[in-house]
């Protein structure tokens, strides 16, 4: 059904969260894809509060309480398997991000999703006056530079992730990667396998029949939980399946 100017709510367009679920709206329809799409109302906090006031928090209040020592205050915002994973500290990957930029050549930087119009330069310029990612991304930071852009390219950097490589994935059939499973509910896997158009993995073993794209995705998976695990200081094998 068409929607006319004037019947839009320009208040609704604000929120980061109904902007998401727009553009993922106007991709559906793009696709013609059949999927069936249920909004559902976000409680609680709003995206970019970091105040605990009730039993839902958003992200960045969480992240800001680890930062200030204050993990505690989480611990009825989410449920407990997800607070033993939580760091009592918050971990830096800003050497890691450092290096690659160091090493990074412009022409490959340019190759990143969302670095063009010169970022790339503006980047390299300010990268040896920056003392962490943090002041880096501040001084870089701009309303055409978001910060949330910036996070993404710096990230990408680093795990060597191409707009091209993006793009090869996008249009390939890659597969189901499974993080945890309830212990009552691990007979679906199986299901799961049986039926599902895209390999599951949930063991190593699923992994090695991958190939192709799906093969390059994974190992690309495989080396930013490497990397994480150095960031965190902690061992977790990209091949596990947690049961909870």
């Amino acid at each position: 059904t068409a929607v006319m100017p004037d019947e839009i709510d320009e208040e609704l367009l604000k929120s980061p969260n109904n902007i998401l679920a727009v553009e993922y709206a106007k991709a559906v329809l793009a696709s013609g894809s059949k999927t069936g799409l249920i909004p559902i109302i976000r409680e609680g906090a709003g995206y970019n509060d970091e105040s605990i006031g009730g039993d839902i928090c958003s992200a960045a209040a969480v992240r800001k309480a680890i930062k200030d020592g204050q993990k505690k205050k989480i611990k009825k915002c989410v449920p407990d398997f997800v607070y033993e994973d939580l760091p009592d500290v918050l971990p830096s990957a800003d050497d890691f991000i450092f290096y690659s930029l160091l090493r990074a050549e412009r022409a490959d930087m340019r190759k990143i999703t969302d670095c063009g119009e010169g970022l790339e330069n503006r980047i390299k310029a300010l990268l040896k006056n920056s003392s962490s990612v943090e002041e880096l991304k501040e001084k870089i930071k701009t309303k055409r530079y978001t910060a949330t852009r910036l996070s993404r390219v710096l990230l990408s950097n680093m795990l060597g992730i191409s707009s091209r490589f993006v793009s090869d994935c996008l249009k390939s059939r890659l597969y189901l990667k499974v993080l945890a499973v309830k212990k009552e509910k691990a007979g679906v896997l199986s299901a799961m396998s049986s039926y599902s158009d895209y390999p599951v993995i949930a063991r190593k073993n699923d992994a090695a029949k991958l190939s192709g794209v799906a093969a390059k995705c994974f190992k690309k998976d495989i080396f930013a939980n490497d990397v994480a695990n150095y960031v965190f200081k902690k061992l977790t094998n990209e091949y596990d399946m947690k049961t909870v």
